[in-house]
């Protein structure tokens, strides 16, 4: 069957090179015709807008902000209201059209309303939304979730997320996992410092500051902490001793810390996947990470460590159990190393096409 996918991502500039949920289609098998459409989070300038767009977009748009999405932007619900017309000429050359909104937090709002105008056509059009946030934060940017009735497919990256769409029948719902490119993502050979012992910990939404606070000032000198964030996150470390502070670095840089540090450390307010904790694993860390969210659906067991309820003093804990033992990081980091590759983003497309082909 010949299927012309057309996926609209949202697209946030501290984003790595090698990070993020799209990495899925360049692995796609070649029946699959893929259009990527990567949207700025920017505003639209009134040079940018065509026709009859001059007359309603911004009262929409601002509309749109305070009754449908407080995330989206001018551009998302732009790129959304043209993508009718990138349908209807994909419909002339194709048997189906598959419209895949990766980002459904922010990109998807209008359009499964915009395409009944397809008239009979709509039926070779199917409408698949992928959403990566919590429960929690669904809840807030979300108020109308009964659009999402309308979708022929609802993605989720984690099952946490479940009750939050309990009202689709199963056969709309599914859990794939967030991918890992582990051909870039991969461990490097080190002698091991028995002195000191590097952990690492990336990102910032959702993570547990406080708590990782907590944890630096009680830790033993001979663990070092390196924290990767904005600078508006990092700034809540800079008094203290037994720590490297890093913000917007290159690829290459992060790469090297991941490849030099021996535990990583991720304590979370809330998860669903998490592009730090796969990358992490896929350089053959040990993780030590919060038991919330779904958190356990890329970490097993003898992964890493899970705490439950971000017990300081039991990460502490952790962190200590780790750094005394040489041995257990090697075999936790082994375990995670081949868990990241059951992940690897070439299985992850193979689920993927699976569900394309299915609708």
């Amino acid at each position: 069957m010949n299927i012309h996918l057309i996926c609209i991502q949202t697209y946030h500039a501290h984003w790595a090179g090698h990070s993020g949920y799209h990495h899925f289609l360049s692995r796609l098998p070649e029946d699959i015709l893929v259009t990527h459409l990567r949207i700025p989070r920017e505003q639209v300038s009134g040079k940018e807008l065509r026709g009859a767009e001059k007359l309603w977009f911004r009262l929409v748009t601002h509309w749109a902000k305070r009754r449908v999405n407080p995330w989206t932007t001018q551009n998302d619900l732009l790129a959304e209201f043209r993508l009718l017309k990138r349908v209807r000429k994909s419909l002339k050359g194709s048997e189906k059209v598959i419209v895949h909104f990766l980002d459904g937090e922010i990109g998807y709002n209008f359009f499964s309303s915009l395409s009944q105008t397809l008239g009979s056509d709509k039926e070779r059009v199917r409408i698949i939304v992928s959403y990566h946030q919590p429960c929690s934060i669904l809840e807030k940017v979300l108020p109308h979730k009964v659009r999402t009735k309308e979708l022929d497919m609802v993605l989720t990256v984690g099952t946490s997320q479940f009750p939050f769409f309990n009202f689709l029948p199963e056969e709309r719902l599914r859990f794939v996992p967030h991918g890992i490119d582990t051909d870039y993502f991969r461990p490097a050979n080190r002698p091991t410092d028995d002195t000191q012992v590097y952990c690492l910990t990336v990102g910032h939404w959702l993570r547990d500051f406080d708590t990782l606070e907590q944890v630096i000032r009680s830790a033993p000198k001979q663990v070092i902490f390196r924290i990767v964030a904005g600078k508006e996150h990092i700034k809540q470390f800079t008094s203290l001793k037994n720590v490297e502070l890093y913000s917007g670095i290159a690829d290459e840089e992060l790469l090297r810390l991941y490849q030099n540090s021996d535990i990583g450390l991720m304590p979370l307010q809330d998860s669903t996947a998490n592009n730090g904790l796969l990358e992490m694993m896929a350089c053959g860390l040990p993780v030590i990470s919060s038991r919330v969210g779904s958190v356990g659906d890329y970490l097993p067991e003898k992964s890493g460590i899970l705490i439950d309820g971000n017990d300081p003093e039991a990460f502490l804990l952790a962190v200590k159990r780790l750094a005394d033992s040489l041995a257990e990081r090697r075999s936790f980091g082994e375990a995670a190393r081949n868990r990241a590759l059951e992940l690897d983003w070439t299985n992850i497309a193979g689920q993927m096409a699976e569900i394309y082909h299915g609708v």
